[in-house]
């Protein structure tokens, strides 16, 4: 069992991932005409790049389906499956609110994102395609090869973490520094390596731990088995994103303390951190589609993440809608009605992500990216819930 500790992370954040990396270095060789953006690009807009957009290492990259690993479970990813089920619109509801704020709180991960300028530029196809990808993996059968949804998903965005490591490191346009307070748009390089593995790990926890988080906060009703059967899920993912084999699969208790770590080592105020999120609450308040409603979004992150963290995403008290959460959490609790708060919270943060939802099935992607789709579960409870807002 892997020891998470200070030096192994600090190791863990100068490696890359081996195998996508070199697929993209061996693309490079290839086609030394290509700008670095051009693989980022491609990979953004297609399923499977065009052939035309190949080169010899992608196609190899592409035809490969390598199996998962000797310790994935298929009675514990069907757990998890049924775990989704139950509760997928809330952790889905995580995943907007808590787990991408608590990933833009990070300050070398939030880097990469603006120096890709993908989600500030458009902020609602990036969070989609994340929330495509959680939604996708979770799906009964996903992550079987060779052509599960989740498992090619996670394929597909193994080559984009790669690519984008490259771009950072060799994009002329990046300036990298060995200022450590460098602004955005450079890279400090002795900071560690673009999407490192220590920064994977962080991100496999915003979607897991975080999200439990979340859901405590909202009194929903799960047992540590099913924390685990879905932390086991997720760890295949892992792996499939390409974190080393030999740190996966990793148990509830160590993921909670891992947690705690990257979260004391990475987070911090930072001006990357601020601008996702503030392009991220953005997006979600327009979802709201009634101004009397549009600080819920900023409410609800403030109080799932906590002041500290919201503080450092630049997250601050939003409007009449604060109220709602921890104000009236602390009334309820000194009258012994802590979890009817949890429930009413759940309700609102449910609603808004119904709202969202709505949103990203009318949205229409570029390339030949299919549109975007959620669970059949999920879907039966949008077409039951009426799109006018009431309390």
């Amino acid at each position: 069992m892997t020891v998470f500790d200070n030096a192994l992370l600090d190791q863990l954040g100068q490696q890359g991932d081996p195998v996508g990396d070199e697929v993209i270095a061996r693309h490079a060789a290839e086609r030394p005409d290509d700008h670095p953006r051009d693989i980022v690009r491609s990979v953004a807009q297609h399923l499977e790049l065009p052939p035309e957009q190949r080169s010899p290492a992608i196609s190899h990259y592409l035809h490969e389906h390598p199996e998962l690993p000797a310790w994935a479970d298929p009675g514990v990813i069907r757990d998890a499956n049924e775990f989704f089920g139950l509760w997928g619109l809330e952790i889905g509801g995580a995943l907007f609110l808590a787990s991408l704020p608590e990933a833009y709180a990070a300050a070398r991960g939030a880097r990469v994102l603006t120096l890709t300028a993908r989600l500030v530029t458009n902020p609602l196809r990036r969070i989609d395609e994340t929330a495509q990808l959680v939604f996708d993996v979770m799906q009964p059968g996903a992550l079987e090869p060779p052509a599960g949804a989740g498992y090619l998903d996670a394929r597909r965005v193994r080559l984009m973490h790669a690519a984008v490591r490259y771009l950072i490191l060799n994009d002329p346009d990046v300036a990298r520094t060995n200022d450590p307070d460098a602004p955005p748009g450079s890279w400090y390089v002795p900071g560690g390596v673009p999407l490192n593995q220590e920064d994977m790990l962080g991100t496999l926890m915003t979607f897991t731990t975080a999200a439990f988080e979340s859901l405590d906060r909202e009194c929903v009703p799960y047992s540590r088995a099913q924390a685990e059967s879905y932390l086991h899920a997720w760890c295949i993912v892992g792996e499939l994103l390409g974190i080393h084999p030999h740190l996966l699969p990793i148990g509830l208790d160590d993921a909670i303390a891992l947690t705690t770590l990257i979260r004391q080592r990475q987070q911090r105020q930072n001006p990357d951190g601020e601008l996702l999120t503030s392009a991220l609450v953005g997006s979600l308040a327009e979802s709201m589609h009634l101004h009397l409603f549009e600080s819920l979004p900023a409410s609800a992150t403030r109080w799932l993440i906590g002041d500290k963290v919201a503080a450092m995403v630049g997250i601050d008290h939003s409007g009449w809608t604060d109220v709602l959460f921890e104000p009236l959490s602390r009334l309820m609790r000194l009258v012994g009605l802590f979890e009817v708060h949890g429930r009413l919270a759940r309700r609102l943060t449910n609603r808004m992500t119904l709202q969202i939802l709505r949103d990203y099935l009318r949205a229409t992607r570029s390339g030949d990216r299919p549109p975007f789709t959620i669970p059949r579960e999920l879907k039966s409870r949008l077409d039951a819930t009426s799109p006018r807002w009431g309390l």
